[in-house]
């Protein structure tokens, strides 16, 4: 952890001690999250490519997908995201009772 980073309010996204990649990934993700609404601006993606190597924007963009397609399932097939138990899955006549 770097110096001075307990005196900055969690929310302080935009604080001085945070590097060019910790202000722009929140934007990113959420431009990403909401991108029917968003469009993922311009001005975001190069926020994020001033942050991040290539590399590393992609591994984002990546996580942003995972997750936002775990909760896709999970709620529409009403199911907990870490345990997929629920029904109408297949297989779960199976890991029912034997």
């Amino acid at each position: 952890m770097r110096a001075g980073y307990h005196k900055v309010f969690p929310g302080g996204v935009q604080a001085p001690c945070r590097t060019a990649g910790e202000r722009a990934a929140p934007a990113w993700c959420g431009a990403l999250a909401g991108l029917p609404r968003t469009g993922a601006p311009d001005k975001v993606y190069a926020a994020a490519g001033a942050g991040f190597c290539a590399g590393e924007t992609a591994a984002l963009a990546f996580a942003v997908v995972a997750v936002s397609g775990w909760s896709r399932l999970a709620a529409g097939l009403r199911v907990g995201v870490l345990t997929l138990d629920g029904p109408g899955l297949p297989g779960a006549a199976a890991s029912g009772s034997s």
